[in-house]
């Protein structure tokens, strides 16, 4: 057992504590009082719960709860285990503990526990959990009051104290059992003497029985070999036969198969008529649409867009409102001057209108009235080819559109043409080889005949086969009873004589001891 690690809370003198062991030996050095004591006592606990110990003992005074963790290695396998306390009205006692081990924690109560301990340490000691372990504290950890005890024991109860720490109690009985067991020995040597007197006897049936057991094993090695070899002669013949008759129900099913092939023909006669019909009609659509394409030629071509005709029309009329709010405003000055000059004074600042004045700027204003009048004239003018224009374009895409209808529906026609001649010539291709196809296969259907009578042949030389392959597999069935009643037989033989080797071996063991 190795000890790897303590934790320690509220127990004895120790608040919270961690404690590592490395490997060796260990030193506890300090002062009375300042806990090496406490570390073993911990140990004790933690491996064996309290036992004659008081609770009140070992956990820490003003305190409510305390608990050790042991961490240890016992033949490689690393364990933990946890025992706690807690003060109770009536006491102190023991809480649940737990022990963990590959991986996994196991809840227990303190008997369970000790006992678990006990199991892991192999510790031949009691599993009671109110008396401390002997093994531990007489031989790990002997407390100074103890010590004193035991140094105060008769010789004899001190001797009786040290075996049973160490485990040597045993030995004076030992010595007692021992001729008893010597005379036993002798006893058995002679009965297992006995026992193995036909051991030999039955070494040599064995090799007779392995020897007759290769025999039929062989024997049946070369009948599973000529099984083999005739299964696959069987096979061979049985697919020769399946693809004799696979041909046969193929030409069969030709005879059937002509009218079919008779119908598609004519049906494929009736498509060719059927496309070429089509071709005659779209032929004379397309003079149709060449006439009308011609009619279109005359037509003048118009080099404006809808967008750039839209954006002139919107700024002719942008022009003509701004020519009409130019047109008013002038009016509107023309009139306040000759209302001015009516008055005779300024109503803003009261200074007296010079006649001569406000005429030349009367004569002025309805001289830009004259020219802007003139310009709303023209715009309007503009206004009207540009509405002219308009009608013109509408006019002109309906016949563009006519005319890419026409062409469209002319090059639809002509690639349906196109694909008409390809069907046709696919069609009127197709017609030959079914017409070639009928030819083959009626000289098929002569040659049918002949092909069923070497089916025959080959079904009365698989039927031979088959007969002779189960005379081959009667022998094997037969045979292979007889090797399992011989190696039933053989087993039988073979566990006598490992029982008899295994009392001539305890022979020779035993008598080592004599």
């Amino acid at each position: 057992m190795i000890i790897k690690k303590l934790e320690l809370k509220n127990f004895r003198s120790y608040k919270e504590e961690e404690i590592e062991f490395p490997l060796g030996k260990i030193l506890f050095e300090g002062d009375v009082g300042s806990g090496k004591s406490s570390i073993l006592y911990a140990i004790e606990f933690a491996l064996f719960g309290l036992g004659e110990m008081s609770g009140d003992m070992l956990m820490r005074v003003g305190e409510e709860e305390t608990y050790v963790k042991l961490i240890f290695e016992v033949n490689g396998k690393e364990y933990s285990v946890f025992r706690s306390l807690i003060r109770k009205d009536k006491g102190t006692m023991q809480k649940e503990g737990w022990i963990s081990y590959d991986g996994r924690r196991h809840f227990l109560s303190s008997t369970e526990m000790r006992k678990k301990i006990l199991d892991i340490l192999n510790f031949k000691e009691s599993v009671k959990t109110k008396s401390s372990s002997f093994i531990y504290r007489y031989a790990v950890f002997t407390p100074q009051e103890e010590m004193k005890e035991i140094l105060r024991m008769r010789s004899e109860d001190r001797l009786q104290t040290l075996r049973k720490a160490f485990g040597i109690e045993d030995y004076k009985i030992a010595k007692e059992n021992a001729k008893l067991v010597l005379d036993e020995i002798r006893s058995k040597i002679k009965f297992l003497e006995g026992e193995i007197a036909d051991l030999e006897k039955l070494l040599f049936e064995k090799n007779e029985k392995r020897k007759r057991l290769e025999n039929i094993k062989l024997e049946v090695e070369n009948l599973e070999n000529e099984r083999s070899s005739v299964s696959d002669k069987l096979e061979k013949i049985k697919s020769e036969i399946e693809n004799l008759e696979k041909v046969y129900d193929e030409i069969s099913k030709i005879e059937v198969q002509i009218p079919l092939l008779e119908k598609e023909i004519k049906e494929k006669k009736n498509i060719v008529i059927e496309k070429e019909n089509e071709n005659k009609r779209l032929n004379e659509e397309i003079i149709s649409i060449e006439r009308e394409l011609e009619e279109y030629k005359s037509i003048d071509v118009i080099n404006i867009n809808e967008n750039e005709l839209r954006e002139k029309i919107f700024e002719n009329m942008k022009n003509k409102e701004e020519a009409i709010k130019k047109i008013s405003e002038i009016r509107l000055i023309i009139k306040n001057f000759e209302n001015l000059l009516e008055r005779g004074i300024c109503p803003t600042c009261g200074r007296v209108v010079d006649p001569e004045e406000f005429k030349e700027k009367i004569i002025s204003e309805k001289k830009k009235e004259e020219d802007i009048s003139k310009e709303y004239e023209n715009i309007k003018k503009e206004e009207k080819i540009l509405n002219e224009l308009r009608e013109k374009l509408i006019q002109y895409e309906k016949i563009s559109k006519r005319i890419e209808d026409l062409r469209k529906r002319m090059k639809e026609n002509k690639e349906k043409i196109s694909s008409n001649d390809i069907k046709i010539s696919e069609t009127e291709r197709e017609i030959k080889e079914l017409e070639k196809e009928i030819q083959e296969k009626r000289i098929l259907v002569e040659k049918n005949k002949e092909l069923y009578k070497k089916i025959e042949e080959k079904n009365k030389e698989k039927t031979n086969i088959e007969k002779y392959l189960e005379e081959i597999i009667s022998k094997i069935s037969s045979l292979k009873g007889n090797l399992k009643t011989l190696e039933e037989i053989l087993s039988e033989i073979e566990t006598q004589i490992n029982e008899k080797m295994r009392k001539k071996e305890e022979k020779e063991r035993l008598e080592e001891y004599v």
